[in-house]
């Protein structure tokens, strides 16, 4: 398992997945801020792209366009065996320990199901609680600064929230899977005013009173299914769940998407396998428990790789695919650096985690020297955007896609 993480990671970027050309225009912007201008490290826009985008809309899409046959990247001849699989959650193994269920600090008076309580680990991060649900990151204030840190990344390298042609100004229904802090589903409801915006989670970590109007959240294990009526969602929305689903469970939730949304309505994943690609001897220690960790949960994170194929053959019409290579150090400007501190954030999980099991000094050595690494090697992450169409019975997607200089797969 290690020998092949050491391989895959070593892979160079295909062909112009990055732009090695410097910028000529040295005033840097925020990445909060709306207007992106092309950096030095960003895949080419091509000749029907624009420096800048409307009000952080994301009309530079990832539409249906021609069927190009199987997945360009690896159909994995290993998946987990997961029909019988029996989870084991961080905490309750018999390499770990766990405390009775907690309160998540975040709901304070709030009347919990059982199931939605946070509970202590030994590691000192408090996870979920849902004996049926894989996830093993923790939901605690730390991971959730992560969480909003790495939604500003996605947002700015896919030049906005979504890569589907959505009218700003309709009634829509949008739902936003795994919505986490809610930050995407916060920013949707003022792109789409006159939208009603729906997020859930396991974890209750969004917020509970003080939001918009247009926008909802609620508990719900995806695993059980959805709160929601068939056919009732323009476009549904589902982020870096690498983690939380084991093959078997990515199959039961695309179908389950499927049943929500409306004919010819639109499902757009983004994922990444969570490798960090062409790092060094500490960096693949760190790739390797970020493998092997999951897998102890019946969870392969290279089913990522498979989402084309895995939604035609879920039944999704003009599936779409593309990829890109997302620097990680300050080699790659601004970016590069949240997306460091990105990986530092999850390497810490697995190398003090159930198999790492490193003190947190021994943990900070390891992340520096792999952090090095990065820079000297000039490393990265492969991030996925997949997307799907409910069939109409007529072929109603839009014209060809604008390719963001990504590498179609």
């Amino acid at each position: 398992m290690g020998n092949s993480i050491s391989n895959m990671s070593k892979r160079k970027p295909s062909a112009g997945s990055l732009d090695s050309s410097s910028s000529s225009d040295s005033k840097k912007l925020s990445l909060f801020q709306r207007t992106v201008r092309k950096t030095s490290w960003r895949p080419s826009l091509g000749s029907n792209s624009s420096d800048s985008y409307n009000s952080g809309h994301g009309h530079h899409q990832v539409v249906p366009s021609v069927d190009h046959g199987s997945d360009a990247h690896s159909d994995l001849s290993q998946h987990s065996n997961d029909s019988s699989t029996n989870y084991s959650h961080h905490g309750s193994s018999s390499t770990a320990t766990s405390t009775s269920p907690q309160p998540y600090p975040r709901m304070p008076g709030s009347a919990l199901p059982e199931w939605a309580m946070a509970r202590m680990c030994d590691d000192g991060r408090t996870r979920h609680n849902v004996g049926s649900a894989p996830y093993m990151l923790p939901n605690d204030m730390t991971e959730a600064d992560r969480l909003d840190a790495q939604h500003y990344l996605v947002r700015y390298v896919f030049k906005g929230n979504y890569n589907v042609k959505l009218d700003p100004k309709a009634k829509l229904n949008i739902l936003d899977v795994a919505t986490g802090t809610a930050v995407w589903a916060l920013e949707m409801s003022h792109e789409f005013p006159n939208s009603q915006i729906y997020g859930v989670d396991i974890s209750p970590i969004f917020p509970s009173e003080i939001k918009p109007a247009n926008c909802h959240f609620q508990l719900c294990n995806i695993l059980d299914g959805l709160p929601f009526e068939d056919n009732y969602f323009d476009f549904v929305y589902q982020r870096l769940l690498v983690y939380a689903l084991s093959p078997s469970q990515r199959k039961q939730v695309y179908a389950e998407l499927l049943r929500v949304l409306k004919p010819g309505g639109y499902l757009q994943l983004v994922e990444s396998d969570g490798v960090v690609y062409n790092g060094g001897p500490q960096m693949e220690l760190i790739n390797r428990l970020s493998l092997e960790t999951p897998m102890r949960h019946g969870v392969d994170p290279r089913v990522v790789q498979t989402m084309r194929s895995g939604l035609k053959h879920a039944g999704y019409a003009n599936v779409n695919s593309f990829h890109i290579a997302l620097p990680v150090g300050k080699w790659g400007g601004k970016v590069g650096e949240l997306s460091m501190q990105n990986m530092r954030g999850l390497g810490n999980i697995w190398l003090k985690g159930e198999i790492g099991r490193m003190s947190e000094e021994e943990a900070q050595r390891v992340l520096d020297e792999a952090g090095q690494e990065c820079e000297a090697n000039q490393a990265f992450y492969k991030v996925w955007l997949v997307v799907g169409q409910k069939p109409t019975g007529e072929s109603s997607g839009p014209s060809s896609p604008t390719s963001l200089g990504a590498v179609p797969v």
